[in-house]
């Protein structure tokens, strides 16, 4: 949305811009077809090591995403409106917008195969759950888009990343959480396995609602102290980091 906008006066645009989404997609399409063949070939062997690295990496891209994710729209508006002007002047090429967009798109969908492969990895969804859920998403990023192309953005905008931000928050902690599982069952840290709660009586695991709370805060009934450590040292880093980051950036 923020490249068409920036680009309305650049002839031919949707060609170029079509063209870099459909290559930055095929690109993120086969980054997702090699990270499932590689999680294949790690079964039996180290498979619970392997996902710890993609998990972690998981958590690492989205603390990253949150961090940089309230100016980011601004810088990149400003980028943009900047290219496309010496696009127009005839100072750079077309086919850079071409170049620019299919890094865009393959930069955003590198983070959503590890986003989605992480949750499939960590949640254990049915891989129907998984492309329902993906596909709603999509949509709901797609009606932001359009609310950002018509200009609107400035009246929901501030509350669009601000709900984003604390519902990817809570998601990398979950992650965090069975992370804590995954060293555990692989005898890479022992103790502190013991549940701290038990739940079950409100809100089983396996309910319909344990499901939806697990996958969107990374809830369990009965959380072991290494998963509660895990988890809410994850959120005290996020959001230290944030508050570092918005000082050093102010």
């Amino acid at each position: 949305s923020l490249v068409f906008t920036a680009t309305q006066r650049i002839k031919d645009r949707n060609i170029y811009i079509s063209a870099g989404i459909l290559l930055g997609v095929f690109m993120s399409a086969i980054l997702g077809y090699y990270t499932n063949n590689i999680a294949e070939s790690f079964n039996g062997f180290g498979e619970e090591i392997f996902k710890i690295f993609v998990l972690s990496l998981t958590v690492t891209t989205i603390a990253i995403t949150v961090i940089w994710m309230k100016d980011r729209s601004q810088k990149m508006r400003a980028e943009l409106n900047a290219m496309g002007a010496e696009i127009v002047n005839n100072k750079l090429p077309k086919y850079s917008l071409l170049f620019m967009v299919t890094t865009l798109i393959f930069r955003e969908g590198t983070e959503i195969v590890l986003f989605l492969y992480g949750i499939f990895t960590a949640q254990k969804l049915a891989l129907i759950n998984l492309v329902l859920g993906a596909l709603t998403g999509a949509a709901f990023g797609a009606a932001i888009g359009v609310i950002i192309y018509r200009g609107l953005f400035r009246l929901v905008g501030g509350y669009i990343f601000k709900f984003t931000s604390i519902l990817l928050i809570l998601i990398a902690a979950g992650l965090a959480a069975e992370i804590a599982n995954l060293l555990s069952a692989a005898d890479i840290i022992y103790g502190y396995t013991d549940p701290i709660w038990d739940s079950s009586w409100l809100v089983a695991n396996n309910s319909l609602l344990g499901q939806f709370l697990k996958v969107m805060i990374g809830y369990t009934d009965k959380p072991s102290s290494l998963q509660i450590i895990f988890y809410c040292t994850t959120l005290g880093i996020i959001l230290l980091s944030e508050k570092i980051y918005q000082r050093l950036t102010a």
